[in-house]
């Protein structure tokens, strides 16, 4: 998939990305998801319960995301694969449930919060 852009709506969509069953070796490159406030995003923006193998995500900006409910990525633990020049803004006052990244490796990454912004590069722990 390349170069998704996404605008919130009053509806708040709950996912982008849902990854039915297993899928290896897929690459996202290029998604923007622009929402206001009162239409931000309520689940994860890319999410897969299932292992997914190879995976390639990149090129991915998304603001905000809901404050109780939403991650930016969240993928079952087994799931491998790169994350990079990923941004996602919350508006929960940390940033810890912004990515259940599974065994992903993370590269020039950058979450902010509403009362806390925090910045991993490279890394594959997430601070909140």
């Amino acid at each position: 998939m390349k170069n998704l852009k996404i605008h919130g709506t009053a509806a708040n969509p709950d996912t982008i990305v849902h990854f039915e069953g297993g899928n290896d070796d897929w690459t996202i490159d290029g998604l923007d998801g622009l929402f206001t406030g009162a239409t931000d995003i309520d689940g994860p923006v890319i999410f897969s319960e299932n292992v997914n193998e190879n995976l390639l995500i990149r090129n991915v900006r998304v603001v905000p995301i809901n404050a109780t409910a939403g991650a930016l990525l969240d993928f079952n633990s087994a799931s491998t694969g790169i994350v990079d020049k990923v941004l996602g803004y919350t508006l929960a006052a940390t940033i810890g449930e912004l990515v259940d990244a599974g065994s992903l490796m993370f590269f020039d990454t950058k979450f902010g919060g509403a009362a806390k912004v925090a910045v991993q590069y490279p890394s594959t722990t997430i601070a909140s």
